[in-house]
This record gives C-alpha cells, sequence and structure tokens, in this order.
C-alpha cells in the first residue's frame, strides 16, 4: 500500500532485509494468506505494519515480480483516510515507520534511498500517474 496522510505526506517503513543487504525503505506490504482477497491482505496489512486503518482503498497496479521465473503478483494500493490503529508486527518483524512529505519521497527515489521495485512502482503511480479520470495528486 501508498498509504498517504490526510495532509499528502507519505508513510513509509524501514526495515531490515537480509537479501537486500540492509534497511530499506519500502511501502507497507504482506503475503496473501491462502484464500485471502488482495483487498483484505491491504487491509489487515496496512494495521500489522504501521499502526493505522484506512477507510479508503484505490487499487493502483498490479505487477508481475519476476515472470522469468514466477507468477508471483503483487497489488498496490493507494491507502487513504487513516485512522489510528494497533500495530501487530509479526515476531521476527523490526519494522521502523517513517512519515515523508512528497518532495522528500521524490529525492529519496532520485537519491537511490528507495530500491525496492514495488515501492517504487506505488510511488511513481501515485506521484506521477495521470490518466484521464484520475484526480491529479
Amino acid at each position: 500500500m501508498v498509504p498517504v496522510t490526510k495532509d499528502g505526506r507519505i508513510i513509509l517503513i524501514r526495515q531490515y532485509r537480509y537479501a537486500g543487504g540492509g534497511y530499506l525503505y519500502e511501502i507497507p506490504a504482506g503475503t496473501l494468506n491462502k484464500g485471502e482477497r488482495p483487498i483484505d491482505c491491504a487491509r489487515r496489512e496496512i494495521v500489522e505494519e504501521i499502526g493505522y486503518k484506512a477507510r479508503r482503498f484505490t487499487r493502483l497496479k498490479t505487477i508481475l515480480t519476476t515472470p522469468g521465473f514466477t507468477n508471483e503478483k503483487i497489488h498496490i494500493y493507494l491507502a487513504e483516510d487513516l485512522v489510528p490503529a494497533r500495530s501487530k508486527l509479526d515476531a521476527d518483524e523490526v519494522i521502523e515507520v517513517r512519515i515523508f512529505k512528497k518532495d522528500e519521497v521524490i529525492k529519496m527515489i532520485w537519491d537511490g534511498k528507495i530500491k525496492d521495485a514495488k515501492s517504487l512502482i506505488g510511488l511513481y503511480s501515485f506521484l506521477y500517474d495521470k490518466r484521464p479520470g484520475t484526480k491529479k495528486n
């Protein structure tokens, strides 16, 4: 999810990723449980990871992670109208929640501080999607 506060700031998580070589800034995400709908996973994971519920979700993209060897899909949502909730991190998750202004996120992207593909696609979709019929961000 790309969680956006009422005043337009973006919530990211900073999490240690062994395969990524250290701490990464990412949008909150999670794994679908068997039989779970993507929107239900988004509702669950946003509370678990950042301690907010979103009253409004808008699908931004569904992407294939690496179609050369897996059929994994990631469903990316814009999460808005946020209200505080109690986070429920998994025992092995160490996550720092950070809130940034849009211009700070753009600078982080261009400076290479955000490297995660799902996060880049989600953030680009939120920041730059100008399809006819969509509201400007």
